[in-house]
């Protein structure tokens, strides 16, 4: 029996976002302006959230899938926060690849519902000419001819408020206190969530992100980033849709075989592994034939 799930209650005027300190980002490349006179549009623009001490993880990226998000009219950066012990060594990696983009509070997994009301901000600043974004965890590994393909295929008529990705249907509050998740029915009353998009892979347009860039100020943060982002598109009429067969978040890695049926996999955390699945992405030895006998194997739809 399905539980009660109204839509969120009217909400009332949030504290404003701490100070912004953005890194020069804007400034050192050209791509980025927020006046939209320099150059033509962005196709997609990738953002990847990121600690600031998983260096290994966004060495991984820029060697492997990476060359694929920041080729052509594509574009990559790494949004983090702040961690005093690691700011030199994030200041050095900046300077060196100019794709990283921070903000001044503390790094944290519950930080990340600030960074991305951060990147939101930063994309309708200085990247308001990106057609579409994609949202990806930094233990992700994105196949990027899959997702130029799902881009493409998008219908016309559902750009202006695409928001894709593998969609919870009926996702409910986790009270067990001793739970990472734990969500007290102070924090959150009701008994269920809107559906939401888990943030290892999340695809918006450029109108999606606008609306829910405007709304974010009244409406008060959540813990959980990919929650809070579910609530923002509920209260502006954004429905998530739903790719869920091509997005695998599982806590290991998939069989690299089945790495040309996805868009998206879980797990990755060396150069090794990002290039391992890179080369299968890029193998000369693919064929659609080849493809399509592996990702139709059976019941491998259902296991993705």
């Amino acid at each position: 029996m399905l539980r009660d799930c109204p839509c969120l209650p009217a909400l009332s005027l949030t504290i404003q976002c701490t100070a912004v300190a953005f890194s020069a980002l804007e400034d050192e490349i050209g791509f980025f302006d927020h006046e939209n006179s320099r150059i033509p549009e962005i196709y997609l623009l990738t953002v990847v959230k990121s600690a600031t001490k998983n260096f290994q993880k966004r060495h991984g990226i820029r060697h492997s899938w990476g060359h694929d998000s920041n080729s052509g009219n594509r574009k990559m950066i790494f949004i983090m926060a702040f961690s005093e012990g690691t700011q030199k060594q994030v200041d050095a990696e900046a300077n060196l690849y100019k794709d990283i983009v921070q903000e001044n509070f503390k790094d944290g997994y519950w930080s990340n519902t600030l960074k991305m009301e951060m990147a939101f901000n930063w994309i309708t600043k200085f990247c308001r000419n990106a057609r579409y974004v994609v949202f990806v965890d930094d233990d992700m590994y994105v196949n990027f001819p899959n997702t130029l393909n799902y881009l493409r295929s998008v219908d016309e008529k559902k750009i202006d408020n695409l928001y894709s990705g593998l969609v919870v249907d009926e996702p409910f509050p986790t009270r067990d206190y001793f739970n990472k998740h734990y969500v007290s029915r102070q924090a959150y009353p009701l008994d269920c969530f809107p559906p939401y998009i888990p943030s290892g892979t999340v695809f918006f347009s450029k109108a999606a992100v606008q609306k829910l860039q405007k709304a974010m100020p009244y409406i008060p943060r959540f813990h959980e980033d990919d929650v809070y982002l579910a609530m923002v598109a509920q209260k502006v009429g954004v429905t998530p849709s739903k790719i869920n067969f091509l997005i695998r978040l599982k806590d290991s890695r998939t069989d690299l075989k089945f790495i040309p049926c996805l868009i998206s996999d879980h797990g990755y955390s060396t150069i090794e592994s990002f290039q391992s699945a890179f080369s299968v992405t890029h193998s000369k030895n693919l064929t659609v034939d080849l493809i399509m006998d592996v990702c139709t194997q059976g019941d491998t739809s259902k296991d993705l």
